[in-house]
């Protein structure tokens, strides 16, 4: 085997002081000259609900294991749930590392029910059952209170302890894999002041503390890795813990003969420990929306806050990704041309889709109208509520069913102007679904009202199951999916009865819509797995020339 070493950097101080003020060395690895490159895909969770960038790295994962590029998601949130999530999207534990499981050894650890049994009280102790919980007293005062899970409910959720006044001192709290992960210090006035993470055997890994001052947005003062390879680590942080963690996930996978590609989908999250990071990786930042907050003027309008921090440190990432090139054109042009911005569609057609026959028009539900979006102020819910207003004038047969969670005041402010309206038979809000081969099956037209975006997955989503399209001509993303006058139609942003106009000429003539749905169905290759792949392969191909610049530097 043809070998060079490389020697890693030693860490000192990661935003701390180490406490046991030993310094470990990590000496000289062994690295195969012919290794692979191991993607990650960061985010700051994954939950069962995802957003479009959650459901655009999944369908991601799915394509590199397709082609057998090793891949895997990335996330640096805590969260006790992770387990839950990933069963929802049919996934692994192998399909993803997290931050937190993998300081605390807590990777690939098997569910395993922990219930009321498991306590074991003596018999000093009353336990009565109460609903969803158990009260569990001494001598009539209140001990603690266990508290079961409502999709488990032989399963312990959480235990809060009291003190004789009867406030709250400790918290703990079980992960979704039967263990009791993490407990919560209380102060007198009920703030938690210590939130500490276990291992599945019980032993605290992570502590942090927090003091802050009383309108600090964070309070969070220090966090420190407990007993990690046998020495405490200190940090300013959670940016400096993250930072370490990429580090030291870099090292292992060096170890194990893996080249580490980082691309950032959070970017808000993570891109201050990814500059950071003092181990080698081949780090992309990952545009999912426009780059500015002013769609109108790409060039010299403020920077979306999401990528500001990465954008201003532009030449410290080895790569940026662009979801279309009118974008990767304008970034290129405004930030220069090193690092390279690469041009890959974050929409993905699977191929056991492209194989299944035309949905025909005599099966979608007659009227019906779908918008797939968030309940947030970006996606402009009200424009598509006032289009509405005006399409059932000439359409009364026409019906909009929104899908999407909320995650501001959008949602509230979008209901209430159905009210208004009196639009309540026409306007539907569906929340969060699973089923969106259901939603565009059944559907004759999507719309999408938005101020900004990347590249809409929800209008790619659409077309590839032959649906009409009317979109805002907006950057970036719509006129590369939309073939106008052929598949859809594309409206000047803010036109309301342009849109409204558009939608009517679909919805009054079958016949239109029948041809622009066959057209949909030819468009959509352009993102089938194959395409789609094919972008991937000058970033793979620069990666590795990237690794092995650095080889033939440390030999």
């Amino acid at each position: 085997m043809n070998s060079v070493n490389l020697k890693n950097s030693t860490y000192q101080k990661v935003g701390g002081i180490n406490k046991s003020l030993i310094t470990p060395t990590f000496g000289y690895i062994s690295v195969d000259l012919e290794e692979k490159q191991m993607y990650y895909f960061i985010n700051n969770n994954i939950t069962v609900k995802q957003s479009g960038i959650g459901h655009a790295q999944l369908k991601r994962l799915e394509l590199f294991k397709k082609y057998k590029q090793p891949a895997k998601l990335m996330t640096t949130d805590y969260n006790r749930f992770l387990s839950d999530a990933l069963a929802a999207h049919n996934l692994k534990a192998t399909d993803i590392v997290n931050l937190f499981d993998f300081f605390g050894g807590t990777e690939t650890v098997s569910p395993r029910k922990f219930g009321i049994d498991d306590f074991h009280f003596p018999s000093r102790f009353d336990v009565k059952k109460i609903d969803d919980h158990y009260d569990v007293t001494e001598n009539g005062r209140l001990n603690c209170r266990i508290v079961m899970r409502k999709d488990k409910p032989d399963w312990v959720e959480s235990v809060t302890y009291f003190d004789a006044a009867k406030r709250i001192i400790q918290g703990d709290f079980w992960d979704s894999r039967g263990f009791r992960a993490l407990q919560q210090l209380y102060d007198r006035d009920g703030h938690i002041r210590v939130r500490r993470l276990l291992t599945a055997n019980g032993e605290p890994f992570y502590e942090s503390y927090h003091y802050g001052k009383k309108f600090d947005a964070n309070d969070t003062t220090l966090c420190r890795l407990i007993n990690y390879h046998g020495t405490d680590w200190e940090f300013n942080g959670v940016k400096e813990l993250t930072q370490f963690f990429l580090d030291e996930l870099v090292k292992r996978d060096r170890a194990r003969d893996e080249d580490d590609v980082l691309v950032s989908d959070a970017s808000l999250a993570d891109a201050w420990a990814l500059v950071h990071m003092r181990q080698p990786a081949f780090k992309v930042m990952h545009l999912h929306n426009n780059h500015s907050n002013n769609s109108d003027d790409v060039m010299h309008g403020g920077l979306n806050f999401n990528y500001e921090y990465s954008l201003n440190n532009f030449n410290q990432w080895q790569g940026i990704i662009a979801p279309t090139a009118s974008q990767a054109e304008d970034v290129a042009k405004r930030f220069g041309d090193r690092p390279k911005t690469y041009v890959v569609p974050v929409g993905i057609v699977p191929d056991t889709l492209m194989a299944l026959p035309k949905q025909p028009f005599d099966k979608r539900q007659p009227g019906k109208i779908v918008q797939i979006a968030r309940l947030s102020h970006e996606k402009r819910i009200d424009h598509a509520i006032k289009v509405m207003a005006k399409v059932v004038k000439e359409v009364p047969n026409a019906t909009l069913d929104i899908y999407g969670y909320a995650n501001d005041d959008s949602g509230k402010i979008a209901k209430k102007l159905v009210r208004d309206l009196q639009l309540q038979k026409v306007v539907s809000f569906k929340g969060y679904t699973t089923d969106m081969d259901g939603v565009y099956n059944g559907a004759q037209l999507s719309i999408l009202t938005s101020s900004a975006e990347g590249l809409p997955l929800s209008l790619i989503e659409a077309q590839s199951h032959g649906v009409p399209l009317v979109s805002y001509d907006i950057n970036y993303g719509p006129r590369d999916i939309i073939n106008d006058g052929k598949d859809g139609y594309l409206i000047k942003s803010g036109d309301i009865d342009g849109m409204a106009a558009a939608v009517v000429k679909l919805m009054t003539d079958d016949s239109l819509r029948a041809h622009f749905s066959d057209a949909a169905y030819q468009a959509r290759a352009k993102y089938s797995e194959e395409s789609v792949w094919q972008y991937w392969q000058q970033l793979n191909k620069d990666a590795r020339q990237f690794f092995d610049k650095l080889k033939e530097a440390a030999d």
